[in-house]
Formats: C-alpha cells, sequence, structure tokens
C-alpha cells in the first residue's frame, strides 16, 4: 500500500469515525434504546481518542513523504457532460475539451488541514471528557454528544475536502450543529430565539459561499481547489471570489459586521461554547479564506478589504468586551479580536502565522471557557482569604482618556455599538429580499404557466376565529341531522 494511500485513509478516518458513531447513537435513540449518558460520553471519547490518534498518525505520514502535499480522489459523486452530436469524427478530439460538471470526492491534505485536523479531534476529545461530568443528569446530555460528534464529522469533512462543493457540505454541517447547540436548553425562549438568530445570519452569509461557488465553477469550470488554483483567473474575477468568500467568513467567525450574535452563543452548555465559539467554529472563515488564497490573493481590492474588515473586528471585540459585566461575553468579544488579528495576517499573506495563532488562540480560548463556570467561585474565595476586594488591573486605556469621553465610550460599548440593531435590520432586509424574489418567481411561473397566480397557504390554525366557529357550527348541525 503506498503511502498516498495511506494519508489519503487516515485522514478520512477523522471523518467516518465521528460520522459511524453519530449515525449509531441516532440510530438507537430513533428506535428507543438509547445508551445511559455515560456510555454515550465513553462512546464519544473513545471516537475523538481514534480520531485524534489518526490525526496524529496522518501528521507522521505527511513528514515521511516529505511534506508533498496530497491531492487524492476517491471517485465521482456524479459527473454531467454534454451530449454531442452522433458519427462526427472531430466529436472524439472535442469530447476531451468539453465543458461538464462533476462532483468529486476527495481529500487535500496539506500542513494547513493537518494543522486544523488535529485540533478538531484533540480539543472535541477534551471538551466531550469534560462534559462527562458537566452534563451528567442534564435533560437532553444525550443529544449533546450526537451533535457534538456531527459537528467534529462536519468539521473535519470542510478541512479535508479538496473541492468547494465537498466544503459546502462541511460548512452546512458546521452551522447546523451550531444553531441547534445555541437552542440547547430549548424549554427557555431565549436560547431558541439566539439559535435562530445564528442561524439566519449563517444563511444571509452562506449565500455567499453559494455563490462563490457557482462563479468559481463559471471562470475555471471545476470545483476542485487544486485544478481552480492552477486556472488562470483575471483580476476582475479574483476580486469577485476574495469579496464573495471573505462575506461568507462573516457568519462563521463573527466578524464586524456580525458580531453580535457570538455572546448570545454562550446560551448554549459551556462545553459547546468552548469547542464552537473559542476553538473551532469560530475559525472556520479564517480556515476558508486560508485555503482558497490562491484564488484570490492576485487582487489587491481582496487583500485590502480582509485587512481592513480584521482590524475593525479586532478594534470592535477590544472596546466592546472591556465594558462586559459577565465573563462569558468578554471572552466572546476576545475571540472577536483575536480573530479579526488572524484575518489581518490573512490579508497581509502570512498565512503560516495565521496557522500559529489559530492554533494558540483555539487551545487558550477552549481552556478558559471550560474554566469560567468555576471562575466566579474562586474570585469569591480569593477575595474572602484576602479579607478585602482583588485589586482592579486593565485600567491602562482609561486613564489616557478625560472622564467625559470614557462615560460616551463605555455607553456606545454597553450598547454594544448598535450592531445587534444593524444585524437584525440586515436579517430582516434579507429575509423580505428573499419573499419578494419568490413571490415574483410564483408570478412569473404562473404566467408562463397561463395558470391564476399561486395563493398563499392559510393554515387552519391562522384561520380567522369566526371562520373556524361557523365551520365548527356547521360540522354539528350535519351530524345531528
Amino acid at each position: 500500500m503506498s503511502l498516498d494511500l495511506v494519508l489519503a485513509l487516515l485522514a478520512t478516518s477523522t471523518v467516518v469515525l465521528p460520522l459511524l458513531a453519530f449515525g449509531t447513537v441516532a440510530t438507537l435513540e430513533v428506535l428507543g434504546r438509547l445508551p445511559n449518558d455515560r456510555r454515550l460520553a465513553r462512546v464519544a471519547k473513545l471516537t475523538f481518542l481514534l480520531s485524534t490518534t489518526a490525526g496524529l498518525a496522518a501528521a507522521l505520514v505527511f513528514v515521511a513523504r516529505g511534506l508533498e502535499p496530497l491531492h487524492f480522489v476517491f471517485g465521482s459523486w456524479f459527473d454531467l457532460v454534454p451530449q454531442l452530436a452522433h458519427g462526427a469524427a472531430e466529436n472524439t478530439a472535442h469530447a476531451a475539451h468539453a465543458p461538464h460538471y462533476g462532483f468529486e470526492l476527495g481529500v487535500l491534505v496539506d500542513a494547513t488541514s493537518l494543522v486544523y485536523l488535529v485540533l478538531t479531534a484533540l480539543l472535541s476529545g477534551t471538551v466531550g471528557a469534560f462534559s462527562l461530568r458537566y452534563l451528567e443528569g442534564e435533560r437532553g446530555a444525550g443529544r449533546f454528544f450526537e451533535l457534538l460528534m456531527l459537528f467534529a464529522a462536519g468539521l473535519s469533512l470542510l478541512v479535508l475536502a479538496e473541492s468547494l462543493d465537498l466544503l459546502f457540505i462541511g460548512w452546512e454541517l458546521v452551522g447546523i450543529t451550531s444553531a441547534l447547540l445555541i437552542a440547547f436548553y430549548r424549554e427557555r425562549s431565549g436560547p431558541v430565539r439566539h439559535g435562530l438568530l445564528a442561524f439566519a445570519i449563517y444563511r444571509v452569509c452562506d449565500a455567499a459561499l453559494l455563490t462563490a461557488l457557482v462563479v468559481l465553477h463559471h471562470l475555471t469550470g471545476t470545483g476542485s481547489l487544486p485544478a481552480a488554483f492552477a486556472a488562470p483567473i483575471t483580476v476582475g474575477g479574483a476580486t469577485a471570489l476574495g469579496l464573495l468568500l471573505l462575506f461568507a467568513a462573516l457568519g462563521k467567525s463573527a466578524q464586524f459586521p456580525f458580531s453580535g450574535w457570538l455572546p448570545r452563543a454562550m446560551e448554549g452548555p459551556t462545553p459547546s461554547s468552548a469547542i464552537f465559539y473559542g476553538a473551532l467554529s469560530v475559525h472556520a472563515g479564517a480556515y476558508l479564506l486560508i485555503r482558497t488564497a490562491p484564488l484570490w490573493d492576485t487582487s489587491t481590492i481582496a487583500r485590502a478589504a480582509i485587512v481592513i474588515v480584521g482590524a475593525t473586528s479586532a478594534f470592535f471585540g477590544t472596546f466592546v468586551g472591556r465594558a462586559q459585566t459577565d465573563a462569558k461575553s468578554s471572552l466572546a468579544y476576545a475571540s472577536v479580536a483575536q480573530v479579526g488579528l488572524i484575518f489581518v495576517e490573512i490579508g497581509f499573506g502570512w498565512t503560516t502565522l495565521a496557522l500559529v495563532h489559530v492554533a494558540g488562540h483555539a487551545t487558550l480560548r477552549t481552556l478558559e471557557l471550560l474554566r469560567a463556570p468555576s471562575l466566579l467561585l474562586d474570585h469569591q474565595r480569593l477575595e474572602a482569604e484576602l479579607g478585602t476586594s482583588v485589586p482592579a488591573t486593565g485600567a491602562h486605556y482609561e486613564r489616557m482618556l478625560p472622564t467625559s469621553l470614557r462615560t460616551r465610550l463605555h455607553r456606545v460599548a454597553l450598547g454594544r455599538a448598535g450592531l445587534d440593531a444593524l444585524a437584525s435590520w440586515l436579517v430582516a432586509r434579507a429575509s423580505t429580499l428573499a419573499a419578494t424574489g419568490d413571490r415574483i418567481d410564483r408570478q412569473l411561473a404562473a404566467a408562463l404557466d397561463r395558470r391564476p397566480a399561486f395563493e398563499d397557504e392559510i393554515l387552519p390554525e391562522t384561520e380567522p376565529r369566526t371562520a373556524t366557529r361557523a365551520l365548527h357550527a356547521h360540522e354539528t348541525a350535519e351530524v345531528s341531522r
């Protein structure tokens, strides 16, 4: 067996193992034979232990191969080739260059993907072990472990995908698991509302990734990243791709102006906050930009936009984070600031530095968020032992500004610079545009088919009360007859 095949299989197993574990547990739940919380936690720990081992083994094989990137295609899901006229000899030569669309199932293993791959398995396993005691006896703990395993599979797929088509599938799995874990405590309205807000922002930004995928196929004739890197792309095309990919990255990475949903995501369990919004999911946007850098690297506009957005997010996260009154919100805005700096590094082309920054920040922020629930108790114990309050620190910025200006800035920071209202307005406008487009599409379809326009569906529970009462009275009269 060649080293290429061994490396491809080891890398792919980091996707297959958590996906199989999720499928097995979900099937047992449907059959009414869901294991108890401790057994589920053991399954998660074993799954992530094997995934971590496979990731580290893949890294060793990658080094043994001389650090050469591996592009390995297992096969094609489907392949569409246009029909050519029969009987023409020249069609044989033309068929080789005929435009077509195919969905290849392959992996792209290099230093970038391996860093994310090992981080995903290692930190997911750490969070899974922590969750055994944190969520023991918690209602819905089994659902948490299922979503954690599905998230790990989705992120590993995103990281290893050799095509933007396959990356999009992993991207969507990460998004849906993130929203479901924000709304984990579904018996309360707050977490559900915040989960829906995050999901709505994801969908708005994901539309840009889908558009970028279409544009990439139009410009290069393929969704395969290695093939697209080798294809000639004009500066205008690179700019369009870069701006679309940047907009797609804003949602997952909570960058300006979509930063407001991140502190609200802390409504979910602390372990999910650590793995999603401190370690892995929040860095998915950075990975997207690093992976696709050769597509937009020639565009000065795209590079400048990434730097500007990152710098703005770093300033915003630092500014607003200093006014937060709870530990998890402060950590959320600290993540926004650090990811913003990573965007700046990517925009300047310092991808190696960005990868080191991602690994360090993900590890540190995971440990900080896992530590956050016990921090207040330890703080109270420290004050009790000291017999006085712990001296305040970090006031160096405040001493540089006059009191009147500090008061105004504090008020703006407490209101999070009105960014939440702006995000809600943008989502509402996008929803209105989508509804308008749907209505125009229905009317156009009806006109083309020469049929009457579609009427809005009226559900029974939304009918006027008087109509419902009249219908009930009519049915009663029929029965009495």
